[in-house]
């Protein structure tokens, strides 16, 4: 079942990122020198999730 952009940005934020700053549809977010940008939107690509998810979980720096 296809994420949204919001639903990603929660767990990243269960993790210890924090939000920086909104541009145009895409939340960036930061931890311990780090950024990633999320889009907002209402359902992400199963390829943007998975990478995504890799980062979060220390395997995509």
């Amino acid at each position: 079942m296809p994420i949204s952009g919001m639903e990603l940005r929660k767990l990243f934020e269960k993790e210890g990122w924090v939000f920086s700053h909104q541009t145009g549809s895409h939340m960036v977010l930061k931890k311990e020198g780090q950024h990633v940008s999320i889009p907002k939107h209402k359902e992400l690509s199963l390829g943007l999730e998975k990478c995504l998810r890799k980062k979060l979980s220390g395997d995509g720096k």
